[in-house]
């Protein structure tokens, strides 16, 4: 059984290159937040809901999906904003919702202590950064904009989402981005970490495969994973096929190292270019002398351009 060939697909994002100074209410204090680096990772959108005589009404919708790590912001500066910004918060899981009544936040998780205020229930549960993909974190920031003729608009009440993997948080006061920011760091750093202890333990494991004279065989059940993943890649269903292919590796780490192969490309093709390179990495230490080992060599060097900085 081969692996499977694919051309790496790209998407287009709209990008807002225009710096702006956008104004935000904090307490009774103006807050100026300026969009610098994470402005190209802005889609912003207005509809106009209402219109009268010397004024109009819009509906504006500003989306950021955090794609680097963002200049200046540190660990620990991630994990004092979270430690300070999410009281107060309404958070909603599948498990349970209700307002953040305390977070806790160290470098690789999150506790959260929730009270719903309906049902009178406090929950605590748990978020670890390294089972949730950064290029999840999306916050959406929406607000009423009342345009007049001849006076100036009043300052509009601002309602934050931020949606990571199965999480929501909603707040009103604050800056813009922040959270998001924050969340996207310490995530990276988090899974980066894991990748590099994987990789670490995986060695061994690499060593006594290439030393094998002969290579272990797929078991009938590993086979029919790697077959459903090949179509599920043929009809373009990356998720179900990365799926389909973590599970024949989980029955055996070694007896088809095309699927490392594969996983690389379907996690280039969904922008995650640190699980890209962390996957063709455990090809290559299985197979060093593939046929395609430096076409898979060069296209770790041809994503590592594309991580965070």
């Amino acid at each position: 059984m081969t692996k499977i060939i694919l051309n790496r697909m790209t998407t287009n994002r709209k990008h807002n290159k225009r710096n702006s100074l956008a104004k935000f209410i904090c307490g009774i204090f103006f807050v100026f937040y300026v969009y610098d680096g994470c402005a190209q990772d802005v889609t912003r959108s207005e509809s106009l809901i209402r219109e009268d005589t010397g004024f109009k009404l819009f509906y504006v919708e500003e989306v950021y999906n955090p794609s680097a790590l963002k200049k200046g912001v540190t660990k620990s500066m991630a994990v004092e904003t979270l430690s300070s910004n999410l009281k107060g918060c309404h958070f909603n899981s599948l498990k349970f919702k209700g307002e953040i009544s305390e977070a806790r936040v160290n470098c690789d998780s999150i506790v959260l202590v929730v009270h719903d205020k309906k049902t009178k229930v406090t929950s605590t549960g748990i978020i670890h950064f390294s089972e949730i993909r950064c290029n999840s974190v999306t916050e959406t920031v929406t607000w009423k904009d009342y345009r007049y003729d001849n006076k100036e608009p009043s300052l509009p009440t601002y309602e934050h989402l931020l949606e990571i993997g199965p999480y929501r948080f909603r707040w009103e006061l604050g800056e813009k981005w922040i959270l998001a920011d924050a969340f996207y760091s310490l995530m990276y750093i988090s899974r980066m970490n894991q990748y590099k202890d994987d990789i670490v333990s995986f060695e061994s494991i690499a060593a006594n495969y290439r030393a094998l004279d002969i290579k272990p065989e797929m078991s009938e059940t590993q086979r029919m994973y790697v077959v459903q993943a090949n179509a599920c890649n043929e009809k373009k269903n990356y998720p179900k096929a990365l799926e389909l292919y973590t599970s024949a590796i989980e029955v055996d780490q070694t007896s088809y190292p095309e699927a490392y192969y594969n996983m690389a490309l379907i996690a280039a093709i969904n922008n995650d270019y640190a699980l890209a390179i962390f996957n063709m990495k455990k090809y290559l230490m299985l197979v060093p002398d593939a046929e395609d080992a430096r076409a898979a060599q060069d296209k770790i060097y041809e994503w590592e351009i594309e991580l965070p900085q």
